[in-house]
């Protein structure tokens, strides 16, 4: 049983409104949102928040700079496979910054993070803590 004159392709045709000649449309108004003015709000988006900046302040030639780097990756590696927040990590030299050389050159390696810093940065369970304090305490709510 056909539904209709055949159409060229050899199919059924469907049904054509005779007033605009489209197929398959109706004469009922499109149901969706009405129209609205003025810029649209989302409001709070399920985005989580960008990364808080690690900085791990280096020297040239610096031994201890480079064994602050090594435990670095590996304290960020526990993290990752516990699922804990991981910093955006950048690495800088204090010679490219006059006011870090005069602050931090007998400090190096020296982590930062938010204005805080943790100068010496060479032991585990000391980098583990302080990165701990910074990326797994729920900030504070606005008072």
């Amino acid at each position: 049983m056909a539904s209709g004159p055949p159409s060229p392709s050899g199919g059924a045709s469907a049904k054509v409104d005779s007033k605009n000649g489209r197929a398959g449309e109706s004469k009922r108004p499109r149901a969706g949102p009405p129209n609205r003015r003025g810029p649209v709000e989302f409001g709070a988006m399920n985005t989580p928040p960008s990364p808080p900046l690690l900085v791990l302040w280096r020297g040239d030639g610096c031994h201890l700079c480079d064994e602050a780097a090594e435990l670095l990756t590996l304290l960020l590696a526990e993290r990752a496979r516990a699922g804990l927040p991981i910093p955006a990590v950048e690495l800088r030299r204090i010679a490219d910054d006059p006011a870090a050389e005069r602050a931090f050159f007998e400090l190096i390696p020296v982590l930062e993070m938010n204005g805080v810093q943790l100068p010496l940065a060479l032991r585990a369970a000391q980098v583990r803590a302080w990165l701990s304090a910074r990326l797994d305490t729920p900030p504070s709510a606005p008072a």
